[in-house]
């Protein structure tokens, strides 16, 4: 017999702390509004744990992000993000070790090309801080209990389908707080 859980629901968690929107709003200046999506979802109901983000199937358990991607809060606070969402595609996050953010985050930050007019990458350290500050200011102590999974899948449409796509999730159960970080580049010009 399959274990149920009692499921979580998610709100829209609107206060993320202040510096927090500092370091985004430099994200968005380097690589443009529409190329940075953050949220954060308050785990309302059900158990503290991440049960709710586990499907078990014959293959094994694996992490199941439906509730959240598919979730009114998601559409209510990254509506882009939420729309491009395809309902039939299989979601491929993996789970990675807490402390391997920061050097993915700043990776994919460095790798970007900037938005803001300018002609010039954003320089590793830069990237390194910027990462650095952003897990700081979501998690601090945390960090070492939050589950995180992550995604280089363009699993909305929003994404620009390129080897810049990257998301993350960052789990906090103890805060009972989801985060949600995804990049993607500017979406290629069309011709007709």
């Amino acid at each position: 017999m399959r274990p149920t859980f009692t499921p979580a629901s998610l709100e829209d968690c609107a206060l993320a702390p202040t510096p927090v929107h500092d370091i985004l709003r430099r994200m968005r200046w380097e690589f443009g509004d529409d190329r940075v999506a953050f949220g954060g979802f308050e785990i309302n109901g059900g158990a503290a744990t991440i049960d709710w983000l586990l499907q078990h199937t014959l293959e094994g358990t694996r992490y199941d992000l439906s509730p959240l991607l598919h979730s009114s809060a998601l559409a209510d606070a990254l509506p882009a993000l939420a729309r491009g969402v395809n309902p039939d595609r299989m979601f491929n996050f993996e789970l990675v070790e807490p402390l391997a953010v920061v050097p993915s985050l700043a990776a994919a930050l460095a790798g970007l090309a900037p938005t803001n007019g300018g002609t010039s990458r954003v320089p590793a350290g830069t990237a390194r801080d910027v990462a650095t500050d952003l897990l700081d200011a979501l998690l601090g102590d945390r960090l070492w209990r939050a589950t995180v999974l992550a995604s280089r899948a363009a699993w909305s449409d929003w994404f620009a389908c390129d080897v810049w796509d990257h998301s993350w999730v960052l789990v906090d159960v103890a805060g009972r707080v989801v985060w949600l970080l995804c990049l993607s580049s500017p979406p290629p010009p069309r011709f007709a």
